[in-house]
């Protein structure tokens, strides 16, 4: 992979700019979704990735199911990029601040503007990246198409639970998130399994030898998913079983309530992966509680030495006395007997403790240790002073007092309610669970992974704690909602090591604690959170650690506890997330049934287009405008003779009709082409439709024909209207819903409704405006009305379906028809709040008057001659176009 020269250093972000963190690393530069339309088909043709399989001893036990006979391959297709955003950037044009001569220089990737063209071949700048694909697919595609084994260091698997598909089930219309669907339960508990062993599969060959996988799991599963990670990582690999608390468990009367879920921890190495302790901070209460008679005690202020009493445990605000020092003992033994003085029984206070309990065992420190520990007043022991003369080596302890210790020592029972803040998208873990996992195992600027994204939390803990991430998902609205969650979030701002106030701080709080301070900062951009982020530290207290302070001879093993979890000198709400790129999978080429891989498949599709055909039927078409429901009339196979083939070949033209609008009765005669549910319709497939249309006989006076092509996705850009000779014929995209892809799935009052909606195409206008400038005006949505025998359109404001409200906006001013640059951003009403708390007090009043309507703000004529926009709908969809217009004149 070719690399770039290094980019010029840069200075950190003002505090009243819109300040973000920049990533040192590269990343391989995949095509966007432009150059994939017009590349070649062996081009886009997906890899197969040769998984990397562990072997499994023969005496290790494995859990039986029905398995699928197992593919050594993975599909890798090839991964695209839909949009490129730089919330910063953006930011900076809404404050009216003067633009940077390239807005977007943190994509400018390549040496060479032909580099781009050589996918994946040449290294670029880092971005984060939000993935709509299928899990399975886009892992595999990172491994062979950008050779990421061993880059991750931590992955957060959150799958399906079990059986109840309701959960995520929501974009029956999404070709990615259906066929992920349907390969995950159409066998029920054999194909689920057989896809979760497929993921971890791909997820271990993806982290580094230090990584770590947390995947989390319901009760239903956690026993299969622990023994398939157990035959996938090696059992020995096992890290922990962690059980949280959730919120709800249920009413139920014969059965116990459920309250908790669960996460497998599981190390790519567990003799080598990377571990951070985390400590739960506790109040004097909290403490005392976990104190046990045996375990705590206090120094009063009288001279005093014991342990606590009962109620000074339940109450210690109202019955300790003011100034008493609370501690709680450790164990002064370590595991192993020695044959020298650490083995050897020691007196104090006129009691002598061993040498029973020494038989297996051994001090941790040597006898002259001990003699300072003693000296120090760190030694007690619940044993009768007047009466013990000889006691257990057990019996003989060292306080380690409260204010030495950062807290309780996190462990795999989390006893807090781990819930969302807010459920923005039905399936929603709590922040605070991916946090600590996260903060256990990484470091900033480190790789993380989520493979079943949902709504990002995970992207925006890795953001929030200087992470670098990649997230994916098959549904479009877990994607949009990740999207509109990273533009709009606020971010805490760390002191990092790297920057002059963050080296300093780190030096003041080492000298406070008696650490040797650091010579130089660490190498990288002062805002390249890789640098380190400066947290709060203190002391190790150990028996080594007290009883060797001064010896020169000895040394502790451990002398300090970085508390990762506890930033110094951070700032909240005082960034905003790093550049992204929205990116989707290829999917798969048209393929007639004869050429389907099995016999299930070809069943499967057949049935689909019979399924389509009878919507058609009894319902009709679907109108974006919900006042018209079209009927279809007469539906027939082309060719009706009896001794004809009844042809069901998806994407053939098979069958034709006449469409008919109650409204006015106007009739249309068409012809009906069904794609396979597993393809994203383009423009070739409707262009070949429109040519066997040609194709048919006709008589010379008859008026065109309706194609009524059925897909359930299609790509952005293909034809209302299609051309040829003195023919115009109309093509209508009718995508199905969620009845047709997964019955009983639809609410009660849809039922009379067509499952076969018309789908529509973006309505720009561009008008010219004062000093050369012009301004972009988002009219709506065209679908081809066969009432008027046009093509009408929907505002946004207008539009009464849900499906096709809009969420957001996005304009790239100087389009290329290469690279998308959402460079200017446009939100629905419902947004102003979050954008005002994002902006704050600096915004330009008239920039942000343009942000939530469908009229831009004037802009300089393009260079490029185009204007790009991507409308993002309120379920997710994504509409693209571009529009051409005069170009700015050259100087």
């Amino acid at each position: 992979m070719k690399r770039k020269p290094a980019p010029p250093a840069r200075t950190p972000a003002q505090p009243d700019d819109a300040g973000q963190y920049r990533h040192a690393k590269e990343r391989a530069n995949n095509p966007s979704v432009e150059m994939t339309t017009s590349a070649p088909e062996a081009r886009k043709k997906p890899k197969d990735h040769r998984k990397n399989v562990r072997t499994v001893p023969d005496d290790e036990p494995q859990l039986a199911w029905n398995r699928a006979p197992e593919r050594l391959t993975a599909e890798a297709p090839v991964l695209s990029r839909i949009e490129q955003i730089d919330p910063s950037a953006w930011l900076r044009s809404l404050r009216g601040r003067k633009p940077q001569q390239d807005l977007f220089a943190a994509f400018n990737a390549y040496d060479d503007d032909n580099a781009k063209l050589d996918w994946y071949r040449h290294a670029g700048n880092w971005s984060n990246r939000l993935i709509h694909a299928d899990a399975r697919r886009a892992m595999a595609s990172l491994l062979e198409n950008e050779s990421m084994a061993g880059a991750v260091q931590m992955i957060y698997f959150d799958p399906p639970y079990g059986m109840d598909y309701d959960a995520r089930y929501k974009d029956a219309d999404d070709v990615t998130m259906r066929r992920a669907f349907i390969d995950t339960y159409e066998d029920g508990i054999h194909s689920y399994l057989d896809g979760l062993r497929d993921t971890l599969r791909l997820a271990r060959e993806l982290l580094t030898e230090t990584g770590s996988l947390f995947m989390q799991i319901g009760d239903v599963n956690v026993h299969r998913a622990a023994l398939i990670l157990d035959e996938v990582f090696g059992a020995e690999n096992r890290a922990a079983t962690i059980a949280y608390a959730t919120t709800g468990g249920g009413s139920s009367t014969k059965r116990i309530s459920k309250n908790n879920d669960f996460i497998l921890w599981y190390a790519k190495d567990v003799e080598k992966h990377h571990f951070h302790t985390l400590y739960e901070e506790q109040d004097i209460e909290a403490w005392c509680d976990g104190q046990t008679f045996a375990g705590g005690g206090g120094d009063f202020p009288d001279g005093t030495v014991r342990a606590l009493k009962p109620a000074e445990r339940r109450d210690p605000k109202n019955n300790l006395p003011e100034g008493t020092k609370v501690w709680t003992m450790r164990a002064l033994l370590s595991q192993g007997p020695s044959q020298g003085e650490q083995g050897e029984p020691y007196t104090w206070n006129g009691i002598r403790f061993g040498p029973d309990g020494l038989e297996n065992n051994q001090w941790r420190v040597d006898r002259k240790g001990l003699d300072a520990l003693a000296e120090a007043n760190r030694l007690f022991t619940n044993a009768d002073l007047k009466t013990t003369k000889v006691a257990g080596a057990n019996q003989l302890r060292m306080k380690v007092y409260r204010t030495e210790m950062p807290g309780k020592r996190l462990n795999t029972t989390w006893h807090e309610q781990i819930a969302p803040k807010s459920k923005r998208y039905r399936v929603k873990t709590g922040h605070l669970a991916i946090q600590r996992c996260l903060l256990m195992t990484t470091k900033p600027g480190d790789l993380v992974l989520d493979p079943t994204s949902g709504d990002g939390t995970t992207s925006r803990v890795a953001e929030e704690w200087g992470r670098r991430w990649i997230a994916v998902d098959s549904s479009r609205e877990a994607v949009a909602c990740t999207r509109e969650q990273m533009l709009l979030g606020r971010f805490t701002r760390h002191l990092l090591l790297g920057t002059p106030e963050g080296f300093g701080r780190e030096n003041e709080k080492r000298a406070e604690i008696g650490r040797e301070p650091l010579a130089v900062p660490p190498p990288g951009a002062p805002d390249d959170p890789a640098t380190g982020i400066v947290t709060d530290q203190m002391p190790y207290v150990s028996a080594a650690s007290l009883a060797y302070r001064e010896r020169p001879d000895k040394t502790a093993k451990r002398e300090w506890t970085v508390l990762v979890d506890r930033p110094l000198g951070a700032r909240a709400d005082a960034r905003v997330a790093s550049p992204f790129t929205v990116e989707t999978e290829l999917t798969k080429t048209y393929l007639n049934p004869e050429e389907l891989l099995s016999p299930r498949e070809k069943v499967r599709q057949v049935d689909w287009a019979e399924k389509n055909l009878d919507e058609l039927r009894m319902r009709g078409i679907g109108s974006p405008d919900v006042d018209q429901q079209l009927v279809v009339e007469n539906l027939r196979p082309v060719d009706e003779r009896d001794d004809a083939p009844k042809t069901t070949a998806l994407g053939e033209v098979t069958h034709r009709c006449n469409v008919v609008a109650p409204q006015s009765g106007k009739r249309n005669p068409a012809y009906v082409a069904v794609w396979p549910r597993d393809l994203r319709v383009g423009l070739p497939h409707v262009k070949r439709n429109v040519d066997a249309v040609f194709g048919m006989p006709r008589r010379p006076d008859e008026k065109p024909p309706i194609v009524v092509v059925i897909g359930a996705e299609f790509d952005p850009g293909c034809p209302l209207g299609y051309s040829r000779d003195r023919w115009a014929l109309p093509t209508v995209l009718t995508k199905p819903d969620v009845r047709l892809h997964q019955p009983g799935t639809a609410a009660p009052d849809t039922d009379k409704a067509s499952g076969l909606l018309m789908i529509a195409e973006p309505a720009l206008r561009v008008e010219d405006v004062e000093d050369g400038r012009v301004v972009a005006v988002l009219e709506g949505w065209h679908y081809y009305n066969p009432v008027t025998g046009d093509a009408d359109w929907l505002t946004p404001d207008v539009s009464r379906d849900k499906t096709q409200r809009m969420s957001m906006w996005m304009i790239d001013t100087d389009y290329d028809g290469t690279e998308f640059f959402a460079r200017r951003i446009h939100f629905a009403e419902r947004h102003r709040g979050d954008l005002d708390k994002l902006i704050g007090r600096n915004a330009d009043p008239e920039r942000m008057r343009h942000v939530f309507g469908n009229r831009s703000e004037p802009f300089e004529r393009p260079a490029t001659g185009q204007i790009g926009i991507r409308i993002v709908l309120e379920n997710g969809c994504v509409l693209s176009h571009a529009e051409t217009i005069d170009p700015a004149p050259t100087a």
